[in-house]
């Protein structure tokens, strides 16, 4: 276990009394913190009671956390008149705090589609729940969309930055330098080609949204409003989907991956652009994930099978 993981915990878990009066305080409504669900990417989230009604509490942390609330306040409430009914959903932002770094947050509902994937009982079930987590990214993306120009060697400088700064193992270290050269096989193709952009939804992966009973897909945990490549978000997910526990990573689902990326970018995206990115996010998973572990092993063994077939 990562000693500055459990510390960041431990100082979570203490400072949550302190936090439910702080909250209470200033929204004049009494707010009761539950467990703590996680603590990520700089930030915490407790489960909680809003006036009677189930929630989540994101804390951000650092000197940005107000300017933060505030942005992701704004971007909740500018999608929640378009997705808060129908098939494709986001909860809603119930208060915010700024000057507790704070966002109170609606509880989805369902499950995690993590879940709901690595328990389909078919090829056939897998695909239609990927499809319609595509389904809700294009309608998350909606007006803004766009179509540019796409400069892969922005990609492969970074990502060959952060493999120089990570520590990584003789062998990630060998399947990073295989994902980059993967990339550089393919950027003379890609320099220019068109590529869909558009507002993405910042950490989409499967354990970010739920299935619910009625077949919708509920999305949460936006990060701010950054316009980037749609094929980078869809790569994004897959990798992350890759590493899930119960996940057979030997042979590449392809097919899998079309029905995730079919609604969201162009059809000559997918076999070009979208396999690109698939090596950088594999790269960056690579770069961030501990030495040892199950989960490591995992991502190692999806990587290969990626490999193996590009």
């Amino acid at each position: 276990m990562n000693g500055g993981w459990l510390s960041d915990v431990l100082s979570a878990a203490d400072s949550a009394p302190a936090l439910e009066r702080a909250l209470s305080d200033a929204l004049g409504a009494p707010v009761r913190l539950g467990d703590l669900i996680a603590v990520r990417r700089g930030a915490e989230l407790f489960a909680a009671n809003v006036q009677g009604q189930d929630a989540v509490v994101k804390r951000f942390l650092g000197p940005d956390g107000p300017a933060t609330v505030t942005r992701a306040a704004r971007e909740y409430d500018r999608l929640h008149p378009a997705m808060g009914q129908g098939p494709h959903r986001v909860v809603a932002c119930l208060l915010s705090a700024p000057g507790q770094s704070c966002l109170i947050l609606q509880h989805a509902p369902g499950r995690p589609v993590s879940s709901a994937l690595e328990e389909a009982q078919s090829d056939q079930a897998r695909a239609a729940v990927l499809d319609r987590c595509g389904r809700w990214l294009s309608a998350y993306v909606g007006p803004t969309r766009s179509t540019d120009r796409f400069g892969p060697g922005f990609w492969i400088d970074r990502t060959r930055k952060m493999q120089g700064a990570s520590e990584l193992t003789d062998e990630d270290l060998r399947l990073t330098g295989a994902l980059l050269d993967a990339m550089a096989t393919r950027a003379p193709d890609l320099r220019d080609a068109p590529v869909t952009r558009g507002a993405i939804h910042g950490d989409f992966k499967p354990s970010n949204l739920h299935l619910d009973a009625d077949g919708a897909i509920w999305g949460f945990d936006i990060q701010a409003t950054t316009r980037m490549p749609l094929a980078r978000d869809v790569a994004r997910f897959v990798s992350s989907w890759r590493r899930d526990p119960g996940i057979a990573v030997d042979p590449f689902p392809w097919p899998a991956v079309d029905a995730l990326a079919r609604e969201v970018l162009e059809p000559g995206e997918i076999a070009s652009i979208l396999r690109f990115f698939l090596a950088e996010q594999f790269a960056a998973r690579l770069c961030a994930v501990t030495a040892d572990g199950a989960e490591s092993a995992r991502l190692r063994a999806a990587v290969a099978a990626f490999l193996g077939a590009v």
